[in-house]
């Protein structure tokens, strides 16, 4: 009998996104989801494979559950563990922004991250120093100026700097050094085939709010 098979980092990652999106779900409902995305990701250069055929050798390969669950173990430890990082953002904690290795904002920063803070506010969402960062580094590229972050633009630019935060959350989750490289692509051209944010649109800002009865800190 063979060693059980190890989980990849593409795994990794995608088992890590389902639990951030999806918390309750069980580990043979993952497993299910797993099964049905290295179906559909699986390679068939030819196109000569059919659907029964890649099915078949997506289950020879598959893990085991077993495999799964230890590593949804280490997962759910990581993900119930708030770290300093994901409190929530206030002019005050701009003090730690060195320790987290944030670079120290402009004045003009400042006030765009008190824009984002407001924003968010607004719509019932917690604003970490996470995302702060990425409100930080992102303002320079996705703001014309400073009177551009009292305008629309400040959600386009809060909206990116939450799938940032997002995703590297699902990378340090998963033990993995975060690359951005398909968000930056982004940056430049943006995709319209693929919708890269985290949560499907229509609830963007529903996936993140709190009950009525939690209060934003």
């Amino acid at each position: 009998m063979g060693r059980p098979r190890i989980i990849t980092d593409e795994e990794k990652i995608f088992i890590s996104k389902l639990k951030k999106e999806n918390p309750d779900l069980t580990c043979k409902e993952i497993v299910k989801k797993v099964r049905q995305y290295k179906i559909e990701k699986y390679p068939n250069p030819n196109g000569t494979w059919t659907r029964e055929d890649i099915e078949a050798l997506v289950d020879k390969e598959q893990m085991a559950e077993a495999s799964i669950q230890k590593y949804l173990t280490e997962l759910n430890k990581w993900l119930k563990k708030v770290y300093e990082i994901d409190k929530p953002w206030c002019m005050a904690s701009i003090d730690s922004y060195p320790a987290l290795q944030i670079e120290q904002p402009s004045p003009n920063t400042i006030q765009v991250l008190l824009y984002a803070w407001s924003f968010l506010q607004e719509k019932n969402v917690k604003f970490t120093i996470r995302e702060a960062k990425w409100v930080s580094r992102l303002s320079s590229i996705l703001l014309e100026d400073i009177h551009s972050a009292k305008t629309k633009d400040i959600e386009q630019l809060v909206r990116k700097a939450l799938e940032y935060a997002d995703w590297e959350q699902v990378y340090n989750a998963s033990g993995l050094v975060f690359d951005s490289t398909n968000l930056d692509k982004t940056l430049i051209k943006p995709v319209s085939s693929e919708k890269p944010f985290f949560y499907p649109e229509k609830h963007f800002w529903e996936k993140r709010q709190f009950e009525n009865d939690e209060e934003i800190t």
